[in-house]
This record gives C-alpha cells, sequence and structure tokens, in this order.
C-alpha cells in the first residue's frame, strides 16, 4: 500500500512538472545602447536588439535616430513575437508596431526640435503583450 502512495504521488509530481515545463516558450533578450550620432551634431541615437534565448539570432530591432528624428522597428524573424517602440517628449508621442515576421518593417519620420530630450522604450511583443522591454533616452 505504501509503495502504491509513494508510486502515486510521484507519478502526480511528475506530471505537474512536465505540464509546466512543456508550456514554456523560448526565453529572448535584448542589448540596447545609445551613442552620439554621427549625422546630427549634439543628437543621441538609440538602438535596441532582440535575440533569441541563443543570443546570436537576431529576431528584432528597434531604434531612434536622432537625424530627421525617425522612429524605427523591424520584426526579422517569423516566431510570433514582434516589435513595439514608443518615443515621447514634451509635446508628443509616436509608438510603432511591426508584428508581421519576416523583415517587417516601419519608419516613422517624427518633427522634433533639435536638442529636446526623448525617452525611447522597446519592447517585443507576443500577441499584444509587451516582453522585454528597455527604456534609453535620446536626443533629437
Amino acid at each position: 500500500m505504501r509503495t502504491r502512495a509513494r508510486v502515486g504521488l510521484v507519478g502526480a509530481a511528475a506530471a505537474v512538472l512536465v505540464g509546466t515545463v512543456s508550456g514554456v516558450a523560448w526565453a529572448d533578450n535584448n542589448v540596447h545602447s545609445c551613442t552620439a550620432s554621427p549625422s546630427d551634431d549634439g543628437g543621441r541615437d538609440c538602438s535596441f536588439w532582440f535575440y533569441k534565448e541563443d543570443g546570436n539570432t537576431q529576431v528584432g530591432y528597434a531604434g531612434f535616430q536622432a537625424y530627421g528624428e525617425h522612429l524605427i522597428a523591424d520584426d526579422s524573424w517569423t516566431d510570433g513575437r514582434g516589435v513595439f517602440v514608443s518615443a515621447s517628449w514634451s509635446g508628443g508621442y509616436k509608438e510603432i508596431w511591426a508584428t508581421g515576421g519576416n523583415g517587417d518593417y516601419e519608419n516613422v519620420d517624427l518633427s522634433i526640435g533639435e536638442g529636446v530630450s526623448v525617452t525611447v522604450t522597446a519592447c517585443q511583443t507576443d500577441n499584444g503583450a509587451l516582453l522585454n522591454c528597455a527604456t534609453q533616452t535620446s536626443r533629437a
């Protein structure tokens, strides 16, 4: 009787463990940085790269380019994930989504005054949910 109880308990625990592990999707990661814009004196570009958990396979990109004030989202991998990016500044806000995979690319030309601070947030998306978000401060 005790053996059956132990076997039943171990079997139930294994079923719970397999159930939770089998539903886990691969975890993504991001790398982000801002640098002085080579094309816009005083401007600051910010870039966000999204990778699969292997750290080598890039699945998306988002960024803000100071020269011309461009907001960019690129969903480069057909994996069910996408890219969201937003920019906010005194008196303005814009967001874009690229969720089609396989090089779905969005580029919006903003009109922001020179030297204005811009808060840029970029995330991966999964059916509308925002994942792996990061925020940087740029300058137009």
